[in-house]
């Protein structure tokens, strides 16, 4: 009777090792960064998993492009997603980057319908200035207070409109409370009615805010590949040589037709494209 307990136990034994090691060999692909594209790459992480259930691939919360960089760098994360180029420093990191999507930075705000669709130049630069603070100054809309949420200096989204956005850069203090994760904007945004923001578009998904014209030019994919909407920052992923088979396979989708039309159903312009110079 001992000896059978002792073999029962010894098949448990085993069994449990089996399972802890199918589990450890799981393939696994840990993506962490930027929240300007992780609803992106959720979208294609999902789509991914449904052609190939086997595999896992897990977009991480929002620690912003630079903790994406040092996730990869420090063996944290096979891939990394950021939202801008590489600096100096981190180009001698031995990391690999590529850009897989363009997506425009946007204005928008939680507004009732038919209020307003459009801002000009001038507006925006009144808004953050301060100069600007009701709904009603801008047109048939409530009189109601303009709640900004701004990102802080060096964000992507900021960074874009500093360059594009003439007069943006010189406003030293933008009015405004300062958010630090796009994640976190957009929730702002869908859940306190009257706020207006920026970020990029694919951050919001299906979301029923009102996405702004900018200067009578609608932020679609239409508009960047003609030139005509300047304001466009880079989703791209970064990587240290060599790839797990699982992640080379998670590349290869995202810039395969299927990955291009959920990068475009996101209202975002894959990497294919030919943007203007």
């Amino acid at each position: 009777m001992v000896r059978f307990v002792r073999s029962l136990t010894a098949v448990a034994a085993v069994l449990v090792f089996l399972v802890s090691a199918a589990a450890a060999a799981e393939p696994r692909v840990l993506i962490e960064g930027s929240g300007d594209s992780q609803e992106l790459l959720r979208g294609l992480a999902q789509a991914f998993s449904t052609a190939h259930p086997e595999l896992v691939v897990e977009v991480g919360e929002s620690i912003g492009s630079t903790g994406g960089v040092r996730a990869v760098a420090g063996g944290r994360s096979e891939l990394g997603r950021v939202s801008r180029p590489l600096n100096d420093k981190e180009r001698y990191l031995g990391l690999e980057y590529q850009v897989f999507a363009w997506s425009p930075v946007v204005f928008a705000a939680n507004l009732p319908g038919g209020c307003l669709d459009n801002l000009a130049s001038e507006q925006i630069l009144g808004l953050y200035s301060g100069a600007i603070s009701n709904w009603k100054e801008l047109g048939p809309c409530p009189d109601q207070k303009i709640y900004l949420a701004v990102r802080e200096e060096g964000d992507s989204s900021r960074r874009v409109l500093e360059q594009e956005l003439s007069g943006f850069q010189e406003i030293d203090t933008p009015a405004g409370k300062v958010i630090y994760s796009t994640p976190q904007t957009v929730e702002i945004l869908e859940t306190v009615p009257f706020t207006l923001a920026y970020v990029p578009l694919a951050a919001l998904g299906g979301s029923k805010l009102v996405v702004f014209r900018l200067d009578s030019v609608a932020a679609d994919a239409a508009a960047v590949l003609r030139g005509d909407y300047p304001a466009v920052t880079p989703f791209a992923l970064v990587w240290k040589k060599p790839l797990s088979a699982t992640a080379r396979m998670f590349l290869d989708f995202v810039g395969s037709p299927a990955g291009e039309k959920i990068i475009r159903d996101f209202g975002v312009v894959p990497a294919s494209a030919d943007l203007p110079k």
